[in-house]
């Protein structure tokens, strides 16, 4: 029967089958009226999905970062916990020198759309070549209150930029951030929450690392509250993550250590830094989840290895055998030699490391075997000058199997 006759089907149009001939008579008005209506919609829903995507922050277009910027696990507190203390809560302290927009406006994007709205942003112009970066600075400190823009009038390196910024902070807690680098949406509202809640000096989180498009969890197997000489154990050791910018400090913390804490223009200015802090720390607390992304660009100061990123550890040794004798404390001394040898170690491995992502020509195995050479006359160099004895280095070495350094 179907063959000879059907009703007319769903569409707009009268469509029948009569003797098995297909006939199409005029649409229906109540079905072109309903698609009109579809059309709208549709139209209305994707308007609002433009809106949408114009109004959420530059790094969420980036396929490369196309990562969970606002961190799943809750942490629920209560929101007058705020109220103990003046706002602004927190100091966000950022050198910038040679970034350029794809990654500037990036870092800058997730700053300013930070949950945590009581926030000062700090930006340190450290004399960049690149124009770019300090028209896109005058532009969003334009826009945001919030943000104080500093051009220093000579190069003092991302350390000098950072002690800078910190002469100038006003917030309760201090964060760092590479201007290369992005922090999720509600890092600092979970981490200062930590601190105020569980009173602690210093607050950290886990990272990404993204380089070549690959992306690492840097997870670190440590309990959530560190006390005391633990805290600074654990750094000399290798436990403990060594950049500045996946913790928060207490401001009061930091105003205890000398104005220039933090060495200007040497490589490892963050372990220096780093080392005086965990050193007159007194509580740690750890939060297990990503809520920072590090970008390793090829051209980052801290991608390079070349002989003035070798020589500067000894600089940096003798910062750090300074200050430690200044304090006069027994248990920094003993991690002062630790700290050294875990240097030794890093520097080594990064040379490797370094040597294995070229293309190993001749030229490429001549410098890698100068640097080799250059770190082991820098490890008879601080042996020599006192920085550490021979049998204590050696002792070390044994302990930590590290036998190689001395080969």
């Amino acid at each position: 029967m179907n063959f000879f006759y059907s009703k007319y089907d769903d569409g707009i149009y009268q469509v029948r089958n009569i003797c098995g001939i297909k006939i199409t008579t005029k649409p229906l008005k109540n079905k072109i009226n309903l698609l009109l209506s579809q059309i709208n919609e549709i139209k209305l829903k994707v308007n609002n999905i433009e809106n949408q995507v114009n109004n959420i922050p530059y790094f969420y277009r980036d396929i490369k970062v196309k990562l969970n910027h606002i961190a799943s696990e809750e942490y629920n507190y209560d929101k007058n916990i705020f109220n103990k203390i003046k706002p602004p809560y927190i100091s966000i302290i950022v050198p910038i020198y040679n970034i350029g927009r794809e990654y500037l406006v990036n870092c800058l994007d997730s700053l300013v759309n930070q949950t945590l709205k009581e926030i000062e942003i700090i930006l340190v112009n450290d004399c960049s070549p690149n124009k770019e970066d300090n028209l896109i600075c005058e532009e969003y400190a334009s826009k945001d209150k919030r943000i104080k823009y500093i051009k220093h009038k000579e190069n003092k390196g991302s350390g000098g930029a950072r002690m800078t910024g910190l002469k100038e902070a006003k917030g309760y807690a201090i964060g760092f951030a590479d201007p290369d680098d992005t922090v999720a949406l509600n890092a600092y509202e979970i981490a200062v929450s930590r601190m105020l809640l569980n009173n602690t000096d210093i607050v950290c989180f886990n990272y990404y690392w993204i380089e070549n498009d690959e992306i690492t969890d840097m997870h670190i197997n440590i309990q959530q509250f560190l006390y005391g000489y633990y805290i600074l154990h654990l750094l000399c050791i290798e436990k403990m993550h060594a950049p500045l910018w996946d913790k928060i400090y207490k401001k009061e913390l930091l105003d205890k250590l000398d104005c220039d804490f933090i060495p200007e223009n040497i490589y490892s200015q963050d372990m220096v830094g780093l080392f005086k802090i965990f050193s007159i720390s007194n509580s740690l607390e750890y939060i297990p989840i990503p809520l920072y992304f590090h970008y390793r660009r090829k051209e980052s100061v801290t991608n390079i290895v070349n002989n003035k990123y070798i020589i500067d550890k000894y600089e940096a040794i003798k910062n750090i055998f300074d200050y430690s004798k200044k304090l006069n404390i027994c248990d920094v001394d003993i991690e002062m030699y630790n700290f050294f040898v875990t240097f030794y170690r890093l520097t080594y491995t990064f040379i490797d490391i370094k040597f294995h992502k070229t293309k190993q020509t001749e030229n490429d195995i001549n410098i890698h075997n100068i640097q080799r050479e250059l770190l082991k006359k820098l490890i008879i160099d601080n042996i020599k000058d006192g920085y550490i004895t021979e049998e204590i280095f050696l002792d070390i070495c044994d302990k930590r199997n590290l036998w190689y350094l001395i080969d």
